[in-house]
């Protein structure tokens, strides 16, 4: 029903560019509401870390993002193998750490990697 669509310029330091929880606002939005969003990366040789954060359950993923290259989510949830305050267990190829797994963003971060990017944002709910 309704969408939010924006260029910003992103700094070398994590920048807060939307939140998600109970209620709509200046650059927050309504989880039930979410439909999609959009991330591209329009600088032509830095590249963008964006992170999912879930504070509840104490969870980040981080996404890298190449020049000219975009990323999209139809869903807030996101797996994950660790909180952020305990390290992840030991990786053992051939096996799967499925310990933790399936959080829901209530904020994304943008970082760019050496100097400060241009990104288009969009991001698609109801109303």
């Amino acid at each position: 029903d309704a969408f939010t669509n924006t260029t910003l310029s992103i700094p070398t330091s994590f920048t807060q560019v939307a939140k998600f929880g109970s209620t709509l606002g200046m650059g927050s939005y309504k989880a039930s509401d979410f439909k999609y969003m959009r991330f591209r990366n329009t600088d032509s040789s830095n590249f963008v870390t964006l992170q999912l954060s879930d504070a509840t359950a104490n969870k980040q993923v981080n996404y890298k993002i190449l020049p000219g290259q975009a990323v999209y989510f139809t869903s807030l949830v996101f797996d994950c193998n660790s909180s952020t305050t305990t390290a992840a267990s030991d990786v053992v190829q051939g096996t799967s750490n499925v310990a933790g797994l399936t959080a829901t963003a209530d904020e994304v971060q943008l970082k760019s990697n050496s100097a400060p990017c241009s990104v288009e944002i969009l991001i698609a709910y109801d109303l």
